[in-house]
């Protein structure tokens, strides 16, 4: 009996834990998501200007937010399977 309680507190503190952990991937999907609808701005305002340069620079940035990005989302997913949260 103590061992169950034990464990529900234990299980109870973990997801506690998960939801927090959740919030803040949240808002960083949120930030990562803005920079990368302005990131793909630049490169359409680079792109109308001839700006070839810039345009590469900003298509190689845009590159690496959508990199971000998934990997955000894959440890937002792990972590709602885990722990069953919505």
């Amino acid at each position: 009996m103590l061992r169950e309680r034990r464990r529900n507190v234990t299980d109870d503190s973990d997801v506690a834990q998960a939801r927090v952990f959740l919030a803040a991937l949240d808002r960083e999907i949120d930030a990562v998501s803005l920079e990368l609808e302005q990131v793909r701005r630049f490169v359409a305002i680079s792109s109308e200007q001839g700006n070839d340069t810039s345009e590469i620079r900003h298509r190689e940035k845009m590159q690496e937010h959508k990199k971000v990005l998934r990997e955000l989302h894959r440890q937002s997913e792990n972590l709602r399977l885990r722990f069953s949260l919505t």
